[in-house]
């Protein structure tokens, strides 16, 4: 997902959520939802439906507040049309039902969602909301994110740690401009347009200036430079004993297990 091989162009730093400490963080979440459905050996199951999603997003919020991180959760709208060639090349979707009970559940814990206006992805507007200062990180594996100029991106690696992307960082090692950067990930080939045919990462530097763009190819580089609309926010409700009620029930959830980490 996002730009093809970017990241073994661009540098990060190794940190953790511990650093964040006291910080607002915004979270791409239909990726994050995706990956613990689908990228599991072993997903969780309850009646024949994949509950590994839920479950994620119900710790890692739970990680957030130990750490007095404020989450936000950012979903996409699902309706980019310069993206619809890539979904539809996906043999594992997420349905109707498994986002509708991932707000639900954020919606009980009492976590903000946004909606990213229509044909506008999440990581677009997440990188708004850091620009803007409203949220201090976006946490997400999709490089695009770069290249909607977010200041600060967060890519989950194993276990509990993160690589930190620093986008005035990432330009100044390139000594490049982010209008550059966004020919070199458009030439890298992305969600919304193929590679330029005989650039890859090692040449792409080299390439990107006398590069010629297919419409297909000038497109995305004008999505990527666009600003995105307002979102539309969803206030959270938190109500653990229907949360608890909700999980134990209809999902399966071990009563104990929930329980210990609602400290009911």
């Amino acid at each position: 997902m996002g730009i093809k091989d970017l990241f073994k162009l661009v540098t990060g730093t190794p940190t953790k959520l511990t650093n964040f400490r006291g910080k607002t963080l915004a979270f791409d979440a239909l990726l994050e939802i995706y990956r613990a459905n689908f990228g599991m050996k072993s997903p969780l199951l309850f009646d024949g439906i994949i509950t590994s999603g839920i479950s994620v997003l119900f710790n890692n919020v739970l990680e957030c507040r130990k750490l007095d991180i404020t989450p936000i959760y950012i979903f996409d709208n699902q309706s980019c049309a310069l993206k619809s060639e890539t979904i539809a090349k996906r043999t594992m979707k997420l349905t109707k039902h498994m986002i509708s009970d991932a707000k639900r559940l954020l919606c009980l814990m009492g976590v903000d969602i946004m909606i990213a206006p229509e044909g506008y992805e999440a990581e677009h507007l997440g990188a708004r909301l850091v620009m803007e200062g409203t949220a201090d990180a976006l946490v997400t594996r999709d490089a695009d994110a770069l290249m909607f100029g977010c200041p600060v991106m967060l890519k989950k690696e194993k276990g509990k740690v993160f690589t930190e992307y620093k986008l005035n960082d990432i330009l100044e090692s390139l000594d490049i401009s982010l209008e550059d950067f966004r020919k070199v990930g458009v030439a890298l080939g992305c969600d919304f347009a193929p590679k330029v045919k005989g650039v890859g990462v090692k040449t792409v530097l080299k390439k990107y200036q006398t590069a010629e763009f297919t419409s297909r190819q000038q497109e995305a580089l004008e999505y990527f430079e666009q600003k995105v609309p307002d979102g539309v926010t969803v206030n959270g409700n938190q109500d653990y004993q229907a949360l608890f009620d909700w999980l134990t029930i209809n999902l399966g959830f071990s009563k104990k297990i929930v329980g210990k980490k609602l400290n009911f």
